[in-house]
């Protein structure tokens, strides 16, 4: 009986590990048996299954609605009357835009970025209606408005710690830009009169590092004077000048990288 018992056994252990054993035992971890599946199955792992689920349910429903993981607090989205220009990335009002927030990505959601107070401002759906709110920067990876799109960069050697817009994304540079606002009060006869500065500081990061650009000069240095980076400003009569500072340089480095 004990010998009959042994070649049961090894019969019993050649067939699981042949292949129609090895698929009996993983629909059978699984739960699932399918009227019809193929022999060749990747092999079993409960955790990328679960990694699957929970990424299809934040696909399908979290990414809907920011107000499932929301932490920020009321935000008043005041336009001052008395202004020239507001305190806002964008001046007349939010527009559509995405944020990564808690690792979760959050579409097609009403964003604006308040440059004076560095707050990133959503919209959320509540019960009694919706409402303007601040979200805790600290969870924040990148967001975007329109077609313009920021990151938070953070524990960088070069780069103070902040939301920089990338301007300029390429094979070997990018531009990064660190935007504020500064407000200015004014007493006159008729009240007070608010009015927001902007303050844009530009950095290129390129295979020899990362540096402020300012100028011409400084966009050359930042390419080691090269021959043929100046070739090219020159033959296309790119100029630095204040108003077009970063169109310039965006032109500039798509013609390098071209």
């Amino acid at each position: 009986m004990f010998t009959s018992l042994l070649r049961l056994f090894a019969r019993f252990n050649s067939y699981m590990t042949s292949k129609k054993g090895t698929v009996l035992l993983s629909f059978a971890l699984t739960g699932f048996i399918p009227s019809y599946c193929q022999v060749n199955l990747q092999p079993f792992d409960a955790e990328s299954i679960i990694q699957a689920r929970k990424t299809r349910v934040l696909d399908d429903y979290l990414q809907r609605s920011i107000t499932n993981i929301l932490h920020g607090r009321k935000y008043n989205l005041i336009y001052f009357q008395a202004i020239r220009n507001s305190q806002f990335f964008k001046e007349k009002a939010p527009e559509q835009g995405y944020v990564e927030y808690d690792e979760v990505l959050f579409k097609d959601i009403d964003i604006q970025y308040d440059l004076y107070t560095q707050e990133i401002v959503v919209l959320i759906e509540l019960k009694g209606g919706s409402q303007y709110v601040t979200l805790d920067t600290s969870r924040i990876k990148r967001f975007s408005i329109g077609e313009d799109s920021f990151h938070h960069i953070r524990n960088d050697k070069l780069l103070d710690q902040g939301f920089y817009q990338v301007a300029y994304a390429g094979k070997e540079s990018s531009l990064f830009i660190s935007r504020t606002k500064k407000k200015k009060v004014t007493k006159n006869t008729t009240g007070i009169e608010i009015d927001f500065t902007l303050q844009s500081n530009y950095y290129l990061r390129n295979v020899r590092g990362t540096f402020t650009i300012k100028t011409k000069k400084q966009f050359l240095n930042a390419f080691g004077n090269s021959q043929s980076v100046k070739s090219i400003i020159k033959k296309h009569k790119i100029r630095f000048t204040k108003r077009q500072l970063e169109k310039s340089f965006i032109t500039a480095l798509q013609l390098i990288e071209k």
